[in-house]
C-alpha cells in the first residue's frame, strides 16, 4: 500500500477535527439550556443550524463510506434527533476513517473532481476539509473558541479551492458564466509555511488562471493559512489578515458560489 506521511496526516486530521466537532456539538446538548445550543443558527450556513452541520457531515461520511465500501448509498437513514446525534455522528466518522484506512490511496473511485482526481486519496483530503470546515462552524454558532486549521491542511485547502472547485464556479452549471462575479487579480500568501503557500489568481480569465508563486496582484492578502483558507470560504477568518492594493476583489468573493 503507497501511504505515504501526507496521507498519515492527513486521516489523523480527519480523527482529531471529527472528535472535536462531536465535542463541541455534545457540550452544546448537554448544557444548561438543556440542549438548546444544538438549534443555535449557523452564520456561514445561512438557513441550518448546529444540529444540521452535525447531521449534514455526519450523513458525508456515511455517503463516503459507502462509495467506498462500494455498498448503497441510497437508503441511508436521516440523522437521529438531539439525543442520539453526537453518537450517532461519532460512529460515522469512526467508519469513515476506518474505510479510508483500509483502502490503498492511489485505488481509483470516484470523485467529483473538476481535474479528474479519481483517487482514494482525493477524498481523504476532501474529508479532512470537509469536517474542520464543519468544525470552525460549529465553534463558532456555539460561541466557543474557533481554533485554526492546520497549517499544512489548510494550503491543501487553499489549492483545491483554487485549483479544482474555483474553476468551475465560475464557469457555471453550463459553461456560460456564475452571474456577478469579481474580476481583477488575487495574490494570497500564507505566511506560516515554508513553501507552497503564494498563489496569483487572475479571476478575469476565463478559465480562471491560477498560479502558484509570487507575483504582483490588484489585491494581495496575507496571513497564517487556516485563515486565508477560512476567508476564501467566507468564514470568519480567526486571526488578522493584511489586505493590500484595492480590497474589491476579496470583497466580491463572496458571490462566487461553490
Amino acid at each position: 500500500m503507497a501511504r505515504t506521511d501526507r496521507d498519515r496526516h492527513l486521516l489523523d486530521l480527519l480523527r482529531a477535527e471529527s472528535a472535536s466537532l462531536a465535542g463541541i456539538a455534545a457540550a452544546a446538548a448537554g448544557g444548561a439550556d438543556g440542549g438548546a445550543g444544538l438549534a443555535a443558527p449557523v452564520a456561514s450556513c445561512p438557513g441550518w443550524h448546529v444540529a444540521d452541520t452535525v447531521g449534514h457531515t455526519g450523513t458525508v461520511h456515511r455517503r463516503v463510506t459507502a462509495l467506498l465500501e462500494g455498498t448503497d448509498a441510497s437508503s441511508l437513514p436521516d440523522p437521529p434527533g438531539a439525543a442520539a446525534l453526537v453518537d450517532w455522528f461519532r460512529a460515522g466518522a469512526d467508519a469513515l476513517a476506518a474505510a479510508l484506512d483500509r483502502r490503498d490511496p492511489d485505488d481509483e473511485v470516484w470523485t467529483f473532481s473538476s481535474v479528474g482526481d479519481r483517487t482514494v486519496r482525493w477524498w481523504l483530503r476532501r474529508q479532512a476539509l470537509e469536517t474542520a470546515l464543519h468544525r470552525v462552524d460549529v465553534a463558532d454558532a456555539t460561541g466557543g473558541a474557533v481554533g485554526p486549521l492546520d497549517a499544512r491542511l489548510a494550503v491543501e485547502g487553499i489549492r483545491e479551492l483554487l485549483v479544482d472547485f474555483l474553476p468551475r464556479a465560475v464557469a457555471g452549471p453550463d459553461g456560460d458564466g456564475a452571474g456577478p462575479l469579481p474580476g481583477g487579480t488575487l495574490h494570497l500568501h500564507a505566511t506560516d509555511v515554508d513553501d507552497g503557500g503564494e498563489w496569483l489568481v487572475d479571476l478575469s480569465a476565463r478559465p480562471v488562471d491560477v498560479r502558484e508563486g509570487h507575483a504582483k496582484a490588484d489585491t494581495a492578502v496575507r496571513g497564517p493559512a487556516s485563515a486565508l483558507l477560512l476567508r476564501l470560504w467566507n468564514r470568519p477568518p480567526g486571526a488578522p489578515l493584511e489586505v493590500f492594493g484595492s480590497p474589491a476583489v476579496l470583497d466580491g468573493w463572496a458571490a462566487i458560489r461553490f
